[in-house]
């Protein structure tokens, strides 16, 4: 599902993308330990099969998308305990992980020169907030679906 959701990316200007991480839906099933590994597994596939941010930058979308969107998610997770609230909890980790790790990766790429650091930073929010509403509206959906029984497979 991670590989899925991470390969079809939107290309943004600066030579950065804009694409669903998934990782926030792991964290709140198989919790954030497993999460990290099968991240750091799927970003390493992408970049050695696809390209995706080369080898060399595995280090930094791992920090952006590994363990800060696990840190984020993570931290949601324990805020919205509750299971009347979980999916309130999802749709954040979803909404604020995404934008979260794109505005480190602004950060990253204004402190190292490549890229001026306010428009990265506006390109980068600007474009991954909708996308993370989207990933939000997913996770909290797909937490309800696996919590309420429904998910459990044999009709």
């Amino acid at each position: 599902l991670l590989f899925a959701l991470q390969v079809f990316a939107f290309p943004l200007p600066g030579g950065t993308s804009a694409h669903l991480s998934g990782v926030p839906l792991p964290t709140f099933l198989v919790g954030p330990v497993p999460t990290l590994f099968l991240s750091g597994s799927v970003l390493f596939l992408e970049a050695l099969l696809f390209g995706h941010g080369g080898l060399l930058t595995w280090g930094a979308n791992f920090l952006n998308l590994g363990l800060l969107g696990v840190g984020v998610s993570w931290a949601l997770l324990r805020v919205f305990r509750l299971p009347r609230f979980r999916w309130l909890g999802a749709f954040l980790a979803g909404a604020l992980a995404l934008p979260a790790g794109a505005a480190l990766a602004a950060l990253e790429l204004g402190v190292s020169g490549t890229l001026p650091l306010r428009p990265a930073l506006g390109v980068m929010i600007g474009a991954h907030v909708p996308v993370g509403l989207v990933e939000g509206v997913v996770t909290a959906g797909a937490v309800w679906f696996f919590r309420s029984g429904k998910g459990k497979g044999g009709g």
